[in-house]
């Protein structure tokens, strides 16, 4: 079966990741012109730090901080 998924932030890579682990299927991802979806990362003109803004992915706690946990540690 062949999937699209639309889009290429954290919640489309997080699809794509778990179908990829089911046989049977072909994953076309359709990236739009936000790579990385609402994540993104600037440096700060002033100390040269980095700056991450975006949604809060990463939950240590709760059913979705479980899932989350899986996914990191199903990648490595």
């Amino acid at each position: 079966m062949k999937i699209a998924i639309l889009g290429s932030g954290i919640s489309s890579l997080a699809a794509a990741y778990y179908l990829s682990l089911r046989k049977g299927f072909k994953i076309v991802m359709i990236q739009g012109p936000m790579k990385g979806g609402w994540i993104e990362t600037n440096k700060s003109m002033k100390t040269g730090a980095l700056l991450e803004a975006g949604p809060r992915s990463l939950r240590h706690n709760g059913a979705a901080g479980l899932n989350t946990l899986k996914l990191v540690h199903g990648i490595n």
